[in-house]
């Protein structure tokens, strides 16, 4: 056998007269060793053959064991604790790798059935190999196309051995609802930028400055002060309304970025150290799929699901993180915004350094959308009564 040798203790009389006749014989030792009167000698696998063939009283008891023959005879010695924990490896990956459950997120149960029956043609239901994040994007792209008229949008999210389906149903053309008498009001304060009025009465002016449920188009149609009809007023209103966003940031930060990228990782952990076996990622974020752990010892032997990650770290001057910071501000109020809502100005209040960190406050001016609906209860003959008593003397 390549690659073997043994260190072999000469067990017989004297073992030392023994040792010069396998020199004679031209038997190749590496090592010779004494230990009081025992004889240790180190010998190559085949050069240990021909000891073995040797016709003499005295026995050879190996020590220890080197190189491939060290491996072999562990691998024999240990085959059924290695045989299990494959095995056990083995069931944990299949496991690790089924479907044991799908949960369609919809209030609609026709959607959900519909949404269902699909990815049961797709083999995306119980007991069923999970899928590779392209072949989800497949999929959901294929239901989406078999079901224009009626989905949306839909997203099939993994977790371990979950999937989460998200379905947005596609908006049917509304029925005409029953419209109530009702005015349109400012959902918060800001100065009028534009009225888009359908019905109903314009009381206010673009440029006006409006509080929080000041009512800007009217329901209440009116001829020299008397109310001769109430109407649903429909009506769209834009503001400038006014935004005050702080954002600290540290000069010396990183930013973590997932990717699509994620493989099972056997991992072995021990006190605070990890070990894990089949990873070839410098940075990444790891989910629990199945864990062994001991109460008793701080050991735990497990599956997990691990993400590989983009680490990019900054080292910042005054300049590049005042910039950084207001960019995380404008994302701040951009979350806010709907499509046709935008920013229209910003400026700096507050600049400063603090130790490691700077702290920004920034100022925003944001066309918005602040429609809001005011419900109109009473009856013309209530109005116009409360209104002729306000102008009594």
């Amino acid at each position: 056998m390549k690659y073997s040798y043994y260190r072999i203790k000469i067990i017989g009389k004297s073992p030392k007269i023994f040792l010069k006749r396998i020199i004679k014989m031209n038997i190749h030792i590496i090592n010779i060793s004494y230990i009081n009167n025992d004889v240790y000698i180190d010998i190559d696998h085949d050069n240990y053959q021909k000891l073995l063939k040797l016709k003499t009283s005295y026995k050879y008891k190996i020590i220890k064991r080197f190189g491939i023959s060290n491996i072999v005879f562990l691998l024999n010695k240990y085959q059924f604790f290695y045989l299990t924990v494959l095995f056990s490896i083995l069931i944990i990956y299949i496991l690790s790798n089924i479907i044991f459950e799908v949960d369609v997120i919809n209030n609609d149960e026709k959607i959900k059935r519909l949404v269902y029956e699909e990815l049961n043609n797709y083999k995306v239901s119980k007991f069923h190999l999970v899928k590779s994040y392209n072949k989800q994007e497949k999929i959901a792209k294929k239901i989406i196309n078999n079901n224009r008229d009626k989905i949306e949008w839909i997203e099939l999210k993994r977790d371990g051995v979950k999937y989460t389906v998200n379905v947005e149903e596609r908006k049917k053309a509304k029925e005409i609802e029953k419209k109530v008498n009702r005015n349109v009001v400012a959902k918060k304060q800001g100065i009028i930028l534009k009225i888009d009025a359908k019905s109903g009465e314009v009381v206010k002016k673009i440029n006006d400055y409006v509080n929080k449920g000041d009512v800007v188009v009217s329901g209440l149609i009116k001829n020299k002060d008397v109310v001769k009809e109430i109407v649903s007023a429909d009506a769209k209103i834009y503001a400038e309304v006014w935004y005050t966003v702080n954002v600290s940031l540290p000069l010396k930060y990183k930013e973590v970025y997932h990717t699509n990228k994620n493989r099972h990782v056997l991992r072995f952990k021990f006190l605070n150290s990890n070990i894990a076996f089949f990873n070839n990622y410098k940075d990444y974020d790891d989910s629990e799929l199945f864990m062994v752990s001991n109460n008793v010892f701080p050991i735990s032997f497990g599956l997990v699901n691990r993400k590989k990650v983009r680490i990019k770290k900054y080292n910042l001057n005054k300049e590049n993180a005042t910039k950084i910071a207001i960019k995380k501000a404008d994302n701040k109020i951009n979350k806010k915004l709907k499509e046709e809502e935008y920013i229209i100005s910003k400026k700096v209040l507050k600049n400063t350094i603090n130790n490691s960190t700077i702290d920004i406050e920034v100022f925003y001016k944001v066309y918005e959308n602040i429609t809001g609906y005011q419900e109109i209860k009473e009856t013309k003959d209530e109005i116009n009564k409360k209104l002729e008593e306000e102008v009594k003397p």
